[in-house]
């Protein structure tokens, strides 16, 4: 009697272990199917976080300023230039040697709107002495502009300098939704003739504006640029580019 007891007991106990075990396993199995759904929803948005961060962390790097100006500032000045020195015309009487005094004529650009000029005055039948003592008339130049006019407008966030305790400042990126940057070369020449032996007035050509543009505009990722100063300079060129 005691005996059949015993393995009653022993019986229920291996029921109830192998309850115990499967309810384990029930368990286990609820608790890796939870898990693979958690993962799963943690992985579904990775490819939209993924392509948010690329979006974000693109740019793009022009790199226009190796020499000490650009070559587009370059374009600007001497475009104006040349449509200053265009309009520049003397009449100095038929068979007249005339020598240009480019002594009032200063600037960075000096050289280029000096011999545009000389260029332009040829072209309009000025002659010219290679010495200024065999000369009948002096043409004395000079520039009132030849330089370039900026404006920037941006709607979003600038760029900014943090200061660094010890290790200077940080300049924080520029966030722009939309950006337009105008830049305008502009030249104004004169000349005045007198007379070589005893310097009486001769003549005077009105001080004339030369005028060239390049606007950039961005919207977003996608970019555009007017200008008069690229190409075959005949007329306004424009360029649309995409930028990530």
């Amino acid at each position: 009697m005691q005996q059949c007891t015993a393995n009653r007991s022993r019986s229920k106990t291996i029921q109830n272990s192998d309850g115990f075990s499967r309810n384990l396993a029930e368990i286990d199995t609820v608790v890796s199917d939870r898990k693979s759904d958690r993962e799963v929803r943690m992985l579904r948005p990775m490819p939209a976080t993924l392509l948010l961060a690329l979006m974000l962390c693109g740019c793009t790097t022009d790199r226009e300023t190796d020499p000490q100006r650009t070559a587009t500032e370059q374009l600007l000045i001497s475009s104006a230039a040349d449509r200053a020195a265009e309009q520049l015309s003397l009449d100095l009487g038929p068979n007249k040697k005339a020598f240009l005094d480019t002594a009032n004529f200063d600037g960075p650009d000096s050289k280029y709107a000096i011999a545009t000029i000389r260029s332009s005055l040829l072209k309009h039948g000025t002659h010219f002495a290679g010495d200024k003592k065999d000369a009948d008339t002096i043409v004395e130049i000079r520039a009132g502009a030849l330089s370039i006019d900026k404006h920037e407008t941006l709607v979003g966030i600038p760029s900014y300098n943090l200061p660094i305790p010890l290790a200077g400042q940080l300049a924080t990126p520029e966030i722009a939704i939309y950006k337009s940057e105008d830049q305008e070369g502009i030249a104004k020449f004169a000349a005045t003739a007198y007379d070589a032996k005893d310097g009486h007035y001769i003549g005077e050509s009105a001080p004339p504006l030369g005028r060239s543009h390049l606007q950039k505009q961005v919207l977003l990722v996608v970019s555009w640029t007017h200008d008069d100063v690229h190409g075959n300079g005949d007329g306004t060129k424009q360029t649309t580019t995409f930028e990530p």
